[in-house]
């Protein structure tokens, strides 16, 4: 996943608050460095949690869908074997 990916997943508030806590030693201080209330800078977290949770299952469920059969796995994949090149041209 790219950065720019990733910044469309984070709402502005979210980023804020990250970037804050690179160089804070707690939740509280970082919030307050960017004018934001303790209770906000946790909900946001806990938001944030709920997404990754949420993504890491889709990752999981196709990850294991991927070991169980190749297609699965070629039709995920960017790069697209010549037989399939020459199936799509013949079409």
């Amino acid at each position: 996943m790219n950065e720019k990916t990733v910044i469309r997943v984070l709402s502005k508030p979210q980023k804020k608050l990250l970037a804050a806590m690179i160089d804070s030693v707690s939740i509280v201080e970082a919030a307050e460095k960017i004018g934001m209330s303790r209770k906000t800078a946790y909900n946001l977290l806990y938001s944030l949690r709920k997404k990754y949770a949420k993504a890491r299952a889709f990752v999981n469920y196709v990850d294991a869908q991927k070991r169980r059969g190749q297609l699965f796995k070629r039709v995920l994949t960017d790069r697209i074997s010549v037989e399939e090149k020459e199936l799509e041209t013949e079409e």
